[in-house]
């Protein structure tokens, strides 16, 4: 009797969501493909695909919009999956909270004030009057919207300026007062050493 030997029946592909939402500004990766999927042990496998899109240009990540993701891997049949792109995500505050400096060169606002988003957004400043070569504590409130829509919590951010020519007087008082520390240490090792000479 003849033995009969076959290749072992491929899997599917078993996908959590699709289509696949993902926040635009993603690049889509193997490990981001492998986050959708449910097989057991998909994390050993290695997964080619492709994706009938390209990425926006000088970008690493795809325009908003649908695509179509192809995917292969050893033991597993091909697979379509559906990719929507969507920006659900408001801009995201960048700078520090917290400033600190003196008047000695001109501020902008705006440089103390600003957010990141892969999507194109504005700034409303409720106190986009303040003059930041005026010494003062000052707190500005600020929200970012993108263009489609998404806006950011308000924030706050705190700015103190301080006026440099103060600043420059009271750091020639504290230089002075240490230089005065150091010649009246002089001046007392000075009289051990005559006492203990005489």
């Amino acid at each position: 009797m003849l033995g009969l030997s076959g290749c072992a029946p491929k899997e599917d592909f078993s996908f959590a969501d699709d289509p696949y939402h993902v926040e635009y500004g993603t690049e889509i990766t193997e490990d981001v493909l492998k986050d959708n999927l449910l097989n057991a042990d998909i994390s050993d496998s290695e997964i080619e695909f492709s994706i009938d899109g390209r990425n926006e240009v000088t970008k690493n990540y795809l325009p908003i919009g649908e695509y179509t993701a192809t995917l292969n891997s050893e033991g597993f049949n091909q697979s379509e999956l559906k990719i929507v792109i969507e920006d659900t995500t408001p801009p995201v505050l960048k700078s520090s909270e917290n400033y600190s400096f003196t008047n000695e060169n001109n501020h902008n606002l705006k440089d103390y004030v600003y957010f990141d988003d892969p999507s194109e957004f504005t700034v409303d400043i409720k106190e986009d009057d303040t003059d930041l070569n005026v010494p003062g504590k000052y707190t500005i409130h600020a929200t970012a919207t993108d263009s489609l829509g998404n806006k950011s919590d308000e924030v706050t951010i705190n700015i103190e300026v301080i006026d440099y020519k103060e600043a420059e007087k009271k750091k020639a008082e504290e230089e002075a007062k240490k230089k005065s520390g150091r010649r009246t240490k002089t001046k007392r090792r000075s009289r051990k050493e005559k006492t203990r000479n005489a």
